[in-house]
């Protein structure tokens, strides 16, 4: 009995949401077409998202028949930002989700939680079906991406049509499979957030008419550091380098770092450089779209003495490279410990001041770490 309550008031809300339009729209304003054919129609969608304020808007030609899931399926066919999901059922297909990524065509991924466990899916020619109606587990691999699938805690997607441009908006009396498309008609999907009983309505206007996929997908030309050159010490704070991608207008700025040498110094995904041993390492910021990349050359030097201006703590490494075995000078009662670069430990012992001997089974680069009170050093040792 709650259900068929709460799907009658379901059902008027959505009756009153359908409000006049401001009929300055034409089928002329539409900069992205999609299907070849005489006859036209409109896509209109609203995600109601903080990310964007307007609706988006396509237009599709088609000789023939044509009904509203047909729309949907060439403009996510054939515009590579646009992600559809689906359901087949003996209505037809049911729309479940929509989504817009203007960063990565082809590479947004939807993600299903199947108990806990996230499956990815790679849409092809734009769409995804669903096996099952529980699309509140659905999710796009971009967050940054308009998305939303319909989900009973969540929201669900409002269907409007009208024959004309200049006609007001009605709500579809049928699903997208079963509507027939005419010439000049427009259909329009809007999400209504449970959460936001003003959302859900007609799509907001004024309308933002999408751009050809050509026309918007500005390449990477070039990628630049702050600094092409550093110096550390080991135990001091670590350096942050900024990356600079070009053009500033450029659609997908996102870059990846790596060290040269994982040893002297590493590099988080965010630009943190943090010295490990005294030697040199260059650290490179790669664009992903272009492969362009920029290097910053790091020196790590020793710590010398504390402020105490007590001797270091640890000194020399020999034979290093090692053959056999490699002997370690403690200049002061530590804990001496080796990890490979894993970081699985291979060696940990509280030692006193002098030489200690260690044998390394498998050849490699190890670190080894001296630790005494507060005071952290750190050295590479290779074994051949």
């Amino acid at each position: 009995m709650k259900k068929i309550i709460f799907c009658g008031w379901l059902m008027v809300y959505m009756l009153m949401s359908v409000t006049a339009q401001d009929s300055a729209f034409s089928f002329e304003d539409v900069k992205t077409w999609v299907g070849e054919g005489s006859n036209r129609a409109v896509l209109v969608v609203d995600w109601n998202s903080e990310k964007k304020e307007q609706a988006l808007v396509w237009g599709f030609r088609w000789n023939g028949e044509a009904t509203g899931y047909d729309m949907l399926a060439a403009v996510a066919k054939e515009d590579p930002r646009f992600v559809l999901l689906a359901e087949e059922s003996i209505y037809g297909n049911t729309v479940a989700g929509l989504g817009f990524n203007p960063r990565s065509p082809y590479q947004t991924k939807l993600i299903y939680d199947r108990n806990g466990e996230a499956v990815g899916y790679t849409p092809a020619d734009g769409v995804v079906m669903a096996d099952s109606n529980d699309y509140g587990n659905w999710s796009c691999s971009d967050t940054a991406a308009l998305w939303q699938a319909e989900h009973w805690t969540v929201g669900y997607w409002s269907y409007y049509v009208k024959d004309q441009a200049e006609d007001d908006f009605g709500y579809a009396s049928t699903g997208a499979t079963g509507r027939q498309l005419t010439d000049g008609c427009v259909d329009g999907y809007s999400f209504a957030l449970v959460s936001d009983t003003t959302t859900g309505g007609v799509p907001r206007m004024p309308y933002e008419f999408v751009l050809p996929y050509a026309d918007t997908m500005i390449a990477v030309t070039g990628v630049s550091l702050d600094k092409q050159a550093a110096e550390l010490t080991v135990g001091a704070g670590p350096l942050q380098l900024t990356a600079t991608v070009t053009p500033a207008q450029a659609v997908n700025k996102d870059v990846v770092w790596l060290s040269t040498d994982q040893a002297v110094a590493t590099v988080s995904a965010g630009g943190l450089v943090t010295p490990v041993s005294a030697g040199e390492a260059r650290i490179v910021v790669k664009t992903v779209d272009g492969g362009f990349a920029d290097t910053c050359v790091v020196r790590v030097k020793e710590n010398v003495a504390n402020e105490s201006g007590l001797p270091v703590v640890l000194g020399r490494i020999y034979p290093n490279p090692a053959v056999e075995v490699a002997n370690v000078e403690v200049c002061r009662d530590a804990v001496l410990e080796v990890f490979d670069l894993n970081g699985r430990t291979v060696f940990r012992k509280q030692v006193s001041a002098g030489i200690q001997t260690i044998a390394l089974d498998k050849s490699g680069v190890y670190l080894v770490r001296v630790s005494a009170g507060d005071r952290v050093y750190v050295k590479r040792l290779v074994k051949r």
